[in-house]
């Protein structure tokens, strides 16, 4: 699965019952495993953070 900036990223927390957050993808960060880190600013706060998408999270194009 992979993001671009400025897609709109639904992100499911696997350890939580919370709704998923949904963020904005502000970068992309790759590794050197060949994934991807994005850094994303969440919708809720504003703040940014370094997230990997993991299974069930939502990519909407923009």
């Amino acid at each position: 699965m992979q993001a671009a900036i400025g897609d709109r990223v639904a992100v499911i927390i696997e350890s939580s019952e919370d709704a998923p957050r949904e963020a904005t993808v502000i970068d992309i960060r790759d590794s050197t495993e060949g994934s991807h880190s994005y850094l994303v600013e969440w919708a809720d706060n504003g703040h940014r953070q370094l997230v990997a998408l993991g299974p069930g999270s939502r990519i909407e194009k923009r």
